[in-house]
């Protein structure tokens, strides 16, 4: 379980945007190229979605699911492809700033899970260096947003 928290200068309502609708996610995740909505459903939870990722000229598709739903405070998803990714984030309001974390855990399937205990430490740093920048993005499209 890997768990990053960072403290945006923009209100909860605004930052949630940018972390549930597919075109906004284009601009801050990274090589996510293609993000659309599958099947809506009221309240959110049991809502679809594709992802495709582009990275040094390979393709990985990924599927999701919003797993829990609570407009500007709350988003969990669960994302298949050649891994199991579980992630939430959580909105807090600091009166106008909003603190977001990310809990996210990724559970690899097949060979991939061998190499996964062999290389857990070292993959478990490269993620919260790889979340840091990615974060940094989101607080900078976040904060600079006035629609």
């Amino acid at each position: 379980m890997n768990t990053f928290t960072i403290d945006i200068d923009a209100p909860p309502a605004r930052v949630f945007k940018w972390i549930f609708e597919p075109d906004r996610n284009k601009l801050w995740l990274p090589n996510l190229v293609e993000a659309e909505v599958l099947k809506a459903v009221p309240g959110e939870v049991g809502s679809t979605f594709r992802q495709l990722y582009v990275e040094n000229g390979r393709r990985l598709e990924m599927f999701g699911t919003v797993t829990g739903y609570e407009q500007d405070r709350y988003l969990a998803c669960e994302i298949t492809g050649p891994f199991l990714l579980r992630v939430d984030y959580r909105l807090e309001d600091l009166g106008g700033r909003t603190r977001v974390t990310q809990h996210s855990e990724v559970t690899l399937k097949g060979f991939m899970k061998i190499i996964g205990i062999l290389l857990a430490p070292m993959m478990k740093k490269m993620a919260a260096k790889n979340s840091s920048t990615v974060f940094s993005k989101l607080k900078q499209l976040a904060e600079t947003d006035r629609s």
